[in-house]
């Protein structure tokens, strides 16, 4: 048996390289099925990453090439840990999908309005035998469906065999629109646990204890309160940005790769974050946080409030209570545990299946 998957693999993004490092571990080392990355070069994609020797302007040229070093970290995850093969372009997608059994497209926002106008192939519109199209834990990223996009997603969803996504709110839309049952699925991150995830952790991390912030957009709000529990637990402020700009008494920490940027989490004292992914691992590492939906991506923050609310933390939301009192993980722990479960009872089911 074989599998194949379909995402946003190669993005320069932390969460998108490391939820497909989970999936494909997890399906091969629970499951037992060889299990790959289809490398498909998404045009859409890639634009957003563009070689620094082609950017237009000085300014945006000295900021790609800074930015090299990171790129080539990103590269080596890909070749070393997601163990990509060859490139595959739009028009060899249908031919490459013989080759396998199940194509499995997931996570990350890989059904959003943005793929509808562009690029249908993480809608797996290549497959031709429906019974090889799966989803796992697919988002959209935001929380509705326009009426003038229902009835695209309904011609492109209609044939799958099995659907599962990862905010709640979309099960419902989805549930209603195809008249068929969708499951919710913990993102791939949060299938390996803290250990299994030390594993590939690496790089030096501050010798003295410290706040780890960590965002999407960027947002005076979090800093703020970034600022205000440092100052209140005696902690340093690390914040994992590129950015030129910095802020007084907090240190950028530049060029980080993904294996880097797992144990910068796995060793802070506190996070403070507007990322989904920022959230996630902070929660599965058993670290204290806070998480603020920001104006900037208000959008997608189902995604941080479907999670927070899922494990009984949803007092940690920046713009709610700012609790910053230390967490008892105890039961979140245990939630975390059966959504797991539940999540690989998806996959088992799948693997399982007579065609």
């Amino acid at each position: 048996m074989k599998c194949g998957i379909m995402t946003f693999h190669r993005a320069i993004n932390y969460g998108a390289v490391l939820q497909a490092y989970a999936l494909r571990n997890v399906i091969e080392s629970d499951f037992k099925v060889k299990c790959e990355i289809i490398d498909y070069r998404c045009k859409s994609i890639e634009s957003m990453y563009t070689n620094p020797f082609f950017l237009k302007g000085l300014k945006a040229k000295i900021r790609g090439l800074l930015l090299l070093p990171k790129r080539i970290k990103f590269n080596n995850f890909l070749n070393k840990k997601l163990l990509i093969g060859k490139s595959i372009q739009k028009n060899d997608l249908e031919k490459c999908s013989q080759n396998y059994d199940y194509i499995i497209t997931g996570s990350d926002q890989v059904w959003g309005k943005r793929r509808l106008g562009v690029d249908h192939s993480y809608f797996l519109d290549f497959v031709k035998d429906n019974n090889k199209k799966i989803s796992y834990a697919a988002s959209m990223g935001g929380g509705t469906i326009e009426k003038e996009y229902q009835q695209q997603y309904i011609n492109l969803l209609q044939s799958f065999r099995h659907i599962s996504v990862r905010e709640y709110e979309v099960k419902e839309m989805l549930e209603n629109m195809l008249q068929k049952p969708v499951e919710v699925c913990l993102d791939p991150t949060l299938l390996l646990d803290k250990e299994q995830w030390r594993g590939i952790a690496k790089g030096r991390v501050p010798k003295r204890k410290y706040l780890l912030i960590y965002t999407m957009t960027e947002s005076g709000s979090l800093i703020k309160h970034a600022r205000k529990v440092a100052n209140q637990k005696k902690l340093d402020i690390y914040y994992i940005s590129d950015s030129f700009h910095t802020y007084k008494g907090i240190k950028n920490l530049r060029a980080v790769g993904p294996e880097e940027w797992i144990n910068l989490f796995m060793n802070a004292s506190y996070v403070v974050t507007n990322s989904f992914h920022g959230t996630a691992f902070a929660i599965n590492f058993n670290c204290d946080f806070n998480s603020e939906i920001s104006k900037g991506i208000s959008n997608r923050g189902a995604r941080i409030t479907d999670l927070l609310k899922s494990v009984g933390l949803s007092n940690r939301l920046i713009n709610n209570v700012e609790d910053t009192q230390p967490i008892d993980f105890k039961r979140c722990n245990s939630i975390l545990e059966k959504m797991r479960n539940e999540s690989k009872a998806y996959l088992e089911k799948i693997f399982n299946e007579e065609k």
